[in-house]
């Protein structure tokens, strides 16, 4: 029995130790284009957070969804860069894989250290950039104004689980319906709760009610 144990255990530490490297992996990414896309606001978002949060495994975390709120003109120079440099598969599926780059409004104010103008980005939050970074594919949603509440984890801010679901919905697509109801499932079954339910009306039938 002993031998048999042993290789399970064996797979399991290796399997462990595969997730943890693929999350430093991920740390480091993010730390990286935190420095390199400078913003009013740095927020990650999508799948990752997910399964930070422990809503799903590590396994199905591809990319990283990165909020960007008012990035500066250094930061669309890196992202057009980028895209030209090291697309990611689905870069094209973009209106324009070219960020508009605003000029300076205000001669007294660097180009280089501007923030860029509110025509930049949409009224909500839209996806305007992909591309590779350190052999993980990136997806950039851009927005002028981010209001809601965020979660700060080791100086980054996460988004909360009903803005990632809020933003899955709105998609339409199936893969994101399917982990909406996945993840739905490890707080409440349809099953369970009828199970509740003829409990709940036998618990009264044997009441003095």
């Amino acid at each position: 029995m002993l031998f048999s144990v042993l290789p399970i255990k064996k797979t399991i530490i290796m399997t462990l130790n595969i997730y943890k490297l693929k999350v430093m992996k991920f740390d480091t990414t993010i730390s990286n284009l935190k420095t390199m896309l400078p913003a009013a606001d740095f927020i990650i978002t999508g799948s990752y957070v997910l399964a930070k949060y422990g809503l799903i495994p590590w396994d199905k975390v591809f990319d990283l969804d990165i909020i960007l709120v008012k990035p500066e003109i250094p930061a669309l120079h890196v992202m057009n860069n980028l895209m030209k440099t090291d697309p990611a598969s689905s870069t094209a599926r973009l209106k324009s894989t070219v960020l508009p780059i605003p000029e300076s409004e205000d001669p007294e104010i660097p180009a280089n250290i501007k923030t860029a103008r509110a025509a930049v980005v949409k009224e909500s939050s839209e996806l305007q950039a992909i591309f590779k970074f350190e052999d993980t594919k990136i997806d950039i949603f851009i927005e002028n104004n981010f209001n809601e509440s965020t979660l700060l984890i080791d100086g980054i801010k996460h988004t909360l689980v009903s803005h990632i679901l809020q933003a899955k919905k709105s998609y339409g697509r199936m893969k994101d319906w399917m982990q909406c109801r996945e993840i739905s499932h490890l707080f409440y079954k349809e099953e369970e709760f009828q199970k509740a339910i003829n409990n709940d009306w036998r618990s009264m039938l044997k009441s003095d009610y």
